[in-house]
């Protein structure tokens, strides 16, 4: 995204089509700021693309982190900033779209502030449990549920996610109770430690932990 008075927001990639406004803003490190906290899918899209852009354009990129408030602060952080092209955000569908009907006195307006610059992905949300959880697919969920009569603590790091564990209440007639966390690190710790019965997490973010499985780490999504 970007500020329409110039390059603001999302311009993670090597495409042409960033180099103009890129160009304009020489002579300092261009910083990302990423809404979530390191560990997560978007963190670490954003270093990858943070490297790609870098090695291209011959600048360094440097990757922020600045999670909470449901994404504001790197909101905020962007947009205090002067409009020279050096200063980009990490966007999301949360920030433009969610945001403005989840969010009361969202102290920002992403469509006269934030313009989008260029896209860089798209990915599916995962469902995590902890393997000790008992907790193998919905079913086992609704079940769960069913039988202790107890709401579902359902994790999530944005409001984006916080929708979808609302549809899976709606869908499975389960109550259920959000837990917001900064980014998926600090989520998945508590799912594997049996505190949290399932956490949303972006498939990016399990890849990892599909990666460990050899080394038997106690997690798994579905």
């Amino acid at each position: 995204m970007k500020r329409r008075d110039f390059s603001k927001n999302l311009a993670l990639t090597t495409s042409a089509m960033v180099f103009p406004y890129l160009s304009l803003a020489q002579g300092k490190a261009i910083r990302i700021i990423v809404p979530f906290s390191a560990g997560s899918g978007s963190d670490d899209g954003a270093r990858f693309y943070a490297d790609q852009l870098s090695r291209t354009i011959k600048r360094p990129v440097i990757v922020e982190n600045k999670p909470g408030a449901s994404g504001l602060l790197a909101v905020k952080e962007v947009i205090g900033q002067p409009a020279d092209g050096n200063t980009i955000l990490l966007g999301s569908n949360s920030l433009i779209s969610v945001n403005p009907v989840m969010v009361k006195n969202l102290g920002y307006d992403p469509f006269k502030q934030l313009l989008p610059l260029h896209g860089l992905a798209i990915s599916s949300p995962a469902v995590l449990t902890g393997n000790e959880s008992g907790i193998n697919s919905f079913s086992d969920l609704t079940t769960r549920y069913k039988n202790s009569q107890s709401p579902i603590s359902i994790g999530n790091y944005s409001e984006g996610y916080r929708l979808v564990g609302e549809w899976l209440s709606q869908v499975l007639n389960i109550q259920s109770i959000p837990v917001p966390y900064k980014g998926g690190a600090a989520m998945v710790t508590d799912v594997i430690g049996n505190r949290l019965d399932i956490g949303l997490n972006d498939i990016t973010g399990v890849a990892p932990l599909e990666k460990s499985k050899k080394n038997q780490d106690p997690s798994h999504h579905w």
